[in-house]
């Protein structure tokens, strides 16, 4: 009760996870291909041919009657017909010489005659035949069954032996099987109420008095047809010809006591059909009905809408039970189970008295569990939108957390700043603003990873940012520390923050720089360029008195500019997958312009990395902040020497 309980809350909650019209969509398909797959069998009889081929074959191998009686098969083969002094058909005179001859030299069991013998208008059958059929009660004879489709419906046609030989036979049945649609004979008629005649095999064993299991499950069917099974001809036929019989009469010996089918062999008279293992005879078919009806695994075939009903829901029902947490499953269990189901349902296939269309029950999995998936995927393409959307806010939100503009001081001292995220959301941040007392403060921030939980630790950094700077005693060892603390409590030390910033002084130019786990700034100037390594912990892995910060103070001169950055530069990569490192970053540096202002550094530095590139998107966020410096005084000189 609680998995359909469970399955019910799922699907009740389908409608709010999918739309309306989709979910309508969705079981419109499922129930149009489970109706189309169960009341057109045209569409699966092929798979179910090739499920009974095979079936029969694993059958046939391991097969053997319950009765210990043996199946002799007398053969017309083609050197009988050749040394035979009479034209085929043979009279019924030369005919009643070999059943005499068999019974009276052989002693069989029973004979079946697979030969038909046609009504003649004007002539009677010989006496001598009439008392060969008769003597011993032991043969049997076929009668010619046809079932065609007219335009009034399906028509049944019997054609009798001769009445006078028909009339002392000691039985008389039916031989012909059905054939499907691809030219095979996979089954056999066990009897048809509608002209009171029962398949020749039958007549046989009930004449010999053995039991046939499992024939009472038929009695009550009008025409029950049964899978054929050729266990006699996988452990091989025991077969003699009626030449070898009349060449040696010690062959006679191998007749006593068995089944006799007589029937013809010979490729010239075209008694041979297509089966589930190959082109056999007729009388071959008769010697593996009788084997097949005399084994415990006789099957009948219901091919009925109710038992392709009940089939096709057990499919239903599979997916049910493996599948009640319906959207935490994976399409790779799906699959598995879709692969290993066909194999369970061919060995279940031998268990049932009657053939089970174990095909529906795999396209009954098969379209229920594509449905299943149909949703979840449709769910998971919602979940995405929802957070394509979250993202898009979540990146606008981000982008209020930038200055909207360069900073420009009239002492000279200009910032400039860009992010590009890896994702709508990223984990870099920086800013600059004007303290109270003047100076200017400047931060650059790296989160490690990217994403929506990396946007929201720089969203703490910028509010511990605006709420530290407000104080008149405000230092950057408090601000680290603050950040330390709310980053290691709210991430378990599952991120980590790198950082560098500090205060721009106005009046001497005097630039404090504190590091946090951040790579080298740099410092370019008339000479070159210099790195500026801090070696210290990210913040967020250690306690605050374990945690280990580096500053540092240098004075900017005239035209100096220092560069601040995350490490998304550094590992920007080509289509070769080559990354651009810190030597190339330092030269393209070193290359600026001197006069150049921070602002067109950072477009020069960003076109040198995009050329670098060559258009593949960047592999992490890119961030860089430029500090630059023009003196009051140098500008000045500049102006008198002009």
């Amino acid at each position: 009760m609680f998995l359909f309980k469970n399955l019910s809350l799922k699907l009740k909650n389908l409608r709010v996870l999918i739309p309306k019209r989709d979910l309508i969509i969705l079981f419109i398909m499922w129930f149009l291909l489970g109706y189309f797959f169960i009341f057109y069998p045209i569409l699966t009889k092929n798979i179910d041919y090739e499920i009974k081929d095979k079936k029969i074959k694993v059958k046939s191998q391991f097969l053997k009657a319950n009765f210990k009686t043996d199946i002799l098969l007398v053969s017309i083969d083609s050197e009988t017909l050749s040394e035979t002094e009479h034209k085929w058909p043979w009279p019924q005179e030369h005919w009643a010489k070999i059943i005499n001859d068999i019974k009276e030299k052989g002693k069989p069991k029973a004979i079946i005659l697979d030969i038909y013998f046609q009504e003649s208008k004007t002539e009677k059958p010989p006496e001598s035949f009439i008392k060969a059929v008769k003597s011993q009660s032991n043969t049997g004879l076929v009668a010619i069954y046809e079932e065609n489709e007219t335009t009034f419906g399906k028509q049944i046609l019997i054609s009798p032996p001769i009445k006078e030989i028909d009339e002392v036979a000691a039985f008389t049945g039916i031989s012909q099987q059905p054939i499907d649609d691809d030219g095979k004979i996979r089954t056999m008629i066990l009897h048809d109420k509608r002209i009171n005649y029962k398949h020749i095999a039958i007549e046989l064993l009930n004449n010999c008095k053995i039991d046939i299991p499992n024939l009472s499950v038929f009695s009550d069917i009008q025409t029950p047809v049964a899978l054929l099974d050729f266990p006699v001809s996988y452990r091989g036929l025991n077969q003699i010809s009626i030449n070898d019989l009349k060449n040696d009469d010690r062959n006679y010996e191998f007749l006593k006591d068995r089944i006799v089918i007589i029937g013809a062999t010979a490729s010239i008279l075209h008694d041979y059909h297509q089966t589930s293992i190959g082109l056999i005879s007729g009388p071959e078919i008769i010697c593996n009905t009788v084997e097949t009806l005399g084994s415990s695994f006789l099957q009948l075939l219901d091919d009925s809408i109710s038992n392709r009903i009940i089939h096709y829901l057990a499919g239903v029902l599979i997916v049910m039970l493996f599948y009640s947490d319906l959207f935490k499953q994976s399409s790779k269990q799906v699959l598995i189970i879709w692969l290993m189901l066909p194999v369970f349902l061919f060995f279940y296939s031998y268990f049932p008295k009657a053939h089970p269309p174990i095909e529906l029950t795999w396209l009954g999995y098969t379209a229920t569990a594509a449905l299943f998936v149909l949703m979840i995927r449709i769910i998971e393409l919602a979940d995405i939108r929802e957070q394509l959307a979250e993202a898009s806010i979540c990146s606008d939100f981000q982008k209020g957390l930038f200055p909207e503009k360069g900073l420009t001081d009239e002492s000279g001292i200009s910032c400039y700043g860009t992010c590009i995220p890896y994702q709508n959301a990223g984990g870099d941040y920086y800013d600059f603003f004007k303290l109270k007392n003047g100076n200017i403060f400047y931060i650059l921030c790296d989160v490690s990873g990217h994403g929506i939980s990396a946007s929201m630790i720089t969203t703490v950094v910028k509010s511990l940012v605006v709420i530290e700077t407000t104080n008149d005693n405000f230092n950057i060892d408090s601000l680290f520390n603050k950040i330390n603390y709310a980053v290691l409590n709210l991430t378990k030390r599952k991120k980590m923050v790198t950082i560098v910033g500090g205060i721009i002084n106005t009046k001497n130019y005097e630039v404090s720089i504190s590091s946090a786990g951040h790579i080298p700034a740099i410092l370019k100037h008339g000479n070159g360029f210099e790195e500026i390594p801090l070696p210290a912990h990210p913040l967020g892995v250690y306690s605050t008195e374990r945690l280990k910060k580096a500053q540092t103070v240098i004075k900017l001169e005239n035209f100096n500019k220092l560069f601040f950055y995350s490490d998304g530069i550094i590992e920007a990569r080509d289509w070769n997958n080559q990354e651009l490192g810190f030597d190339s970053f330092y030269n393209e540096i070193n290359n600026l312009p001197e006069i150049a202002n921070s602002e067109e550094c950072i477009k020069i530095l960003l076109n040198r990395l995009k050329e670098h590139t060559k258009g593949r998107d960047f592999v992490d966020d890119v961030s860089l902040l430029v500090v630059s410096c023009r003196c009051k005084d140098t500008k000045k000189e500049t102006k008198e020497s002009d």
